[in-house]
């Protein structure tokens, strides 16, 4: 190698190498995740509708599930989200009580669809909910021991009406379920009742209310069987915290470690679960405490 050629190759060395860093940076880059979080009292879209999209956008805040309220005028949501969608927040009708897994209880669900149905009809597309959030819990109704498989044929047979019914309506149904549920087996073909849920929605939010990421009982282990199936059909799914006090544990909520430790953990969440192409990111239980959550 002549004496030009050999300082050339060694001028070339440096570029060579920032090409590789930059390639190999490029390559690991992790998915982008985003947060949502419930609000639980709609007339807060009245009193302070600026202080939640600030406060959205400062949190990364993408989905926003609004619980319905009829009494609230229907212009107090046709400008909270017209102005969320500014922000590019969607904002999705929050319904959903214990007793509405009841086929007994079949009309109330359908009628808080038939609601929304017609508020989204009524209203310009950008003042339109992106969708609804069906949170409906009926392992928390009293008999749910003693009459199980019962009640999970009634919630079953619930699910599929409704989503049905709001496909036909051309909206997304968004389901919220405990990551327990991976250890009830149904016949629906023989699976468990958390790949079901998880078949029937357009997307998930699986509780896995802990505060720390790892270990044995932490949010990752809990939460794994969810996002490993999601991922494998191909289902949008993310991950719900809880922030609020209470009395079922400290183990179970933020509300004492405070935001600065919330982060952290989180941070191990979104890295453990970044090469899940359909894990979407974290929802924060609710508004309210997460906002007041201290450092």
């Amino acid at each position: 190698m002549g004496w030009r050629n050999f300082l050339s190759f060694m001028i070339l060395i440096p570029v060579f190498l920032i090409l590789i860093t930059h390639t190999s940076h490029e390559m690991k880059k992790p998915a982008t995740f985003y947060r949502s979080t419930w609000i639980w009292n709609p007339f807060l879209i009245q009193t302070e509708p600026h202080q939640i999209l600030s406060f959205s956008k400062k949190e990364g805040i993408k989905e926003i599930y609004l619980q319905i309220n009829q009494e609230l005028p229907q212009k107090r949501y046709m400008d909270f989200i017209e102005q969320a969608h500014k922000e590019d927040i969607r904002v999705f009708a929050l319904g959903g009580e214990p007793t509405w897994g009841l086929e007994s209880e079949i009309q109330i669900p359908l009628q808080f669809l038939k609601w929304i149905e017609e508020y989204n009809v009524g209203v310009n597309q950008e003042q339109q909910f992106d969708g609804i959030q069906f949170d409906i819990e009926p392992y928390l109704l009293p008999n749910w021991s003693s009459n199980q498989s019962q009640i999970i044929s009634q919630w079953m047979s619930v699910l599929s009406q409704f989503v049905e019914e709001a496909h036909k309506a051309e909206l997304q149904v968004s389901g919220v379920l405990p990551f327990w549920l991976d250890q009830i087996s149904i016949n629906h073909p023989r699976q468990t009742l958390s790949e079901w849920i998880i078949n029937r929605f357009d997307h998930i939010v699986v509780m896995a209310y802990r505060d720390q990421a790892e270990g044995p009982n932490g949010i990752l282990a809990i939460s794994k069987t969810e996002v490993s199936y999601a991922n494998s059909i191909g289902k949008p799914i993310m991950i719900a915290i809880e922030t609020m006090d209470t009395p079922e544990g400290k183990h179970l909520t933020f509300f004492h470690k405070g935001l600065e430790k919330m982060e952290m953990e989180l941070e191990k969440v979104m890295i453990n679960f970044q090469s899940y192409p359909y894990f979407k990111g974290i929802a924060v239980h609710h508004y309210e405490t997460y906002q007041d959550l201290r450092p």
